[in-house]
């Protein structure tokens, strides 16, 4: 079965290693960075849905995405 996707996307290769939160805060602002100034919106415009791996709930993430201003979608279980 083939997908079809449209619209941009935003991905990176991590080689070796893991990711924890300084990772995944690295690569939240990237990705930030990329769809603001793409498509010319405001970071508050912006929706990041993630689980609930360990990297994702860190309170320093948390307090960041507050910071920015991200709006941040639950994965339903």
């Amino acid at each position: 079965m083939a997908a079809n996707f449209s619209g941009d996307f935003y991905f990176e290769v991590l080689h070796g290693g893991t990711v924890n939160a300084d990772r995944y805060l690295q690569f939240l602002e990237a990705v930030i960075k990329f769809f603001s100034q793409k498509l010319n919106v405001l970071v508050s415009q912006l929706s990041i849905m993630h689980d609930n791996a360990r990297p994702h709930v860190a309170k320093i993430v948390k307090s960041w995405m507050c910071e920015k201003g991200v709006n941040w979608i639950k994965q339903p279980p």
